[in-house]
């Protein structure tokens, strides 16, 4: 989870030319380290699968 060092508001995962940023409603943008993520799926009971992202860069 990261927050918007210019309004302090949780920033959200946006895509931008087929890149990853984390984005804020304030303008701000910054690039999504690849190494500070981690990716995981699961099937829940109903067969849908389920795409789990974490942020070791934890505030």
């Amino acid at each position: 989870m990261e927050f918007c060092p210019k309004c302090g508001t949780l920033l959200r995962v946006n895509k931008k030319d087929g890149k990853s940023l984390y984005a804020c409603r304030c303008g701000y943008e910054k690039d999504i380290d690849e190494k500070s993520r981690f990716e995981h799926s699961e099937k829940n009971e109903s067969g849908d699968e389920v795409v789990i992202i974490e942020d070791s860069n934890i505030v």
